[in-house]
C-alpha cells in the first residue's frame, strides 16, 4: 500500500512539474529608441520594450526573451540604405528572464541591439519590433492565436552618418499606382504628380533591403512606366520613385 502511494505521488509530482505554462507576452511601447543614428559600419541602439504578460501563467526567472527588430521598410515606405553585412536589416537577440513576471503585470526589457545596416541618407522610417518566449520544457510556444499583440511599429528619423537633417522630399507619399497588382509578366507605373521636366529614377527593393531594379528615366513625359516583373522572383517589393525632390512608394506583388 505505501508503495503505491509513493507511486501516486510521485506520478502526481511529476504532472504538475511538466505541467505546461502558458503565457502571452505582448509589447505595450516601444520606450526607445526615439531616433537612430548610423556610423560608417552599422545602427547600433538601446532598446527598451514596455511589455505586459497577458498569459494565465507566470513568465519565470530564466525563460529566454527573443526580440527581432526590422530596421526601415513596411507597406509603402522603404528606407535608402547601405548593407555591410548579411544580416540584411533584421536583427535577432536573446536574453534571459531575471526576475519572474506574474500573470497580467507589466516589465521592460532593456538590451543593446546592433545592425550592420546604416542609412545613407536621413530618412524616416518604421520600426518594427516583434517579441516572444520561449526555451524551458514546461513553456508552451505561443502560436498564432494569441501573437498578434507580439509586433509594435514606431516611427522614427534615422540619421545617417554625417547627421544630415529630414528633408520634407524624402518623405513617402502613396500616390503612386501599379497595375497589374499581382503582376506576373509586365506591371505598369502610374504616377499622379510627376514632374516631367526631371528625371525620374525608379528603384525597386524586395522586403530585406535589397535594390533588384533600378533605372534612371530622362526628363519628359513619363505619366506610365513599365517594369518586367518577370524578371523578380514571387514576393512582394517595394517600388520607389525618385523625381527630383520627391521619393513616391507603392507596392509591388509578384506572381508568376
Amino acid at each position: 500500500m505505501k508503495k503505491i502511494f509513493t507511486l501516486l505521488l510521485s506520478t502526481l509530482v511529476g504532472s504538475v512539474a511538466f505541467a505546461q505554462r502558458v503565457v502571452d507576452v505582448s509589447i505595450v511601447e516601444i520606450v526607445s529608441p526615439s531616433e537612430l543614428n548610423s556610423t560608417s559600419s552599422g545602427t547600433v541602439f538601446k532598446m527598451n520594450l514596455s511589455c505586459k504578460n497577458d498569459g494565465p501563467d507566470d513568465i519565470l526567472t530564466g525563460d529566454t526573451i527573443y526580440t527581432s527588430w526590422i530596421l526601415g521598410s513596411l507597406q509603402n515606405q522603404v528606407i535608402d540604405q547601405k548593407p555591410n553585412g548579411a544580416n540584411q536589416g533584421v536583427v535577432t537577440i536573446s536574453g534571459f528572464m531575471t526576475r519572474d513576471v506574474i500573470a497580467g503585470d507589466t516589465f521592460h526589457y532593456v538590451a543593446n541591439v546592433t545592425s550592420t545596416y546604416y542609412a545613407t541618407k536621413t530618412l524616416e522610417v518604421n520600426l518594427i519590433a516583434s517579441i516572444h518566449m520561449r526555451n524551458l520544457p514546461d513553456l508552451s510556444f505561443e502560436d498564432q492565436s494569441s501573437s498578434v499583440n507580439n509586433r509594435s511599429i514606431k516611427k522614427v528619423t534615422w540619421f545617417n552618418e554625417g547627421k544630415w537633417p529630414l528633408s520634407t522630399g524624402e518623405l513617402a507619399h502613396e500616390n503612386v499606382t501599379i497595375y497589374p497588382n499581382p503582376a506576373a509578366e509586365n506591371a505598369t507605373i502610374s504616377a499622379l504628380t510627376l514632374d516631367a521636366t526631371s528625371a525620374t529614377t525608379v528603384r525597386i527593393f524586395n522586403l530585406q533591403g535589397q535594390e533588384v531594379f533600378n533605372n534612371v528615366l530622362g526628363a519628359g513625359s513619363v505619366e506610365n512606366i513599365n517594369v518586367d516583373a518577370s524578371a523578380l522572383k514571387n514576393g512582394v517589393y517595394m517600388v520607389q520613385l525618385i523625381n527630383g525632390e520627391k521619393v513616391q512608394t507603392s507596392k509591388l506583388v509578384v506572381s508568376h
